[in-house]
């Protein structure tokens, strides 16, 4: 079931960026799009080795949460970039949305190594 979430979660935020990517001018969306290609493809890399994130379920509930929690903000950050293209949202924040979403981006392929350590220490 976690496979399943995450590679829809993967798929969307590949998606998204590649929206980004051809909609926006601005080198700070860019980046975040940048990230968002290759965030999915680190994750889906990841999922292909074992099922960690059911392991780190059974083992360390809080890892996996702070995991889903990452990603899914770093899908929000996207979200917001693409409502504020299409004026459904009125601003939005550059520089901070990329500052924000490459420490989310970084913590979340560092929390992909903790998770793995973790999950060799329990086996």
């Amino acid at each position: 079931m976690h496979k399943i979430i995450i590679y829809l979660i993967s798929i969307t935020i590949l998606l998204f960026s590649g929206r980004i990517f051809f909609i926006t001018d601005d080198i700070n969306q860019l980046f975040i799009a940048f990230m968002g290609v290759i965030m999915p493809l680190v994750l889906i890399k990841w999922l292909f080795k074992a099922n960690p994130i059911s392991e780190i379920f059974k083992n360390n509930k809080t890892l996996g949460i702070i995991f889903y929690l990452l990603t899914l903000s770093f899908l929000a950050i996207q979200t917001g970039i693409l409502m504020s293209h299409y004026e459904l949202i009125t601003e939005t924040f550059g520089f901070f949305n990329a500052v924000v979403s490459f420490g989310l981006f970084a913590t979340t392929l560092l929390l992909l190594t903790s998770i793995d350590k973790v999950n060799k220490r329990w086996r």
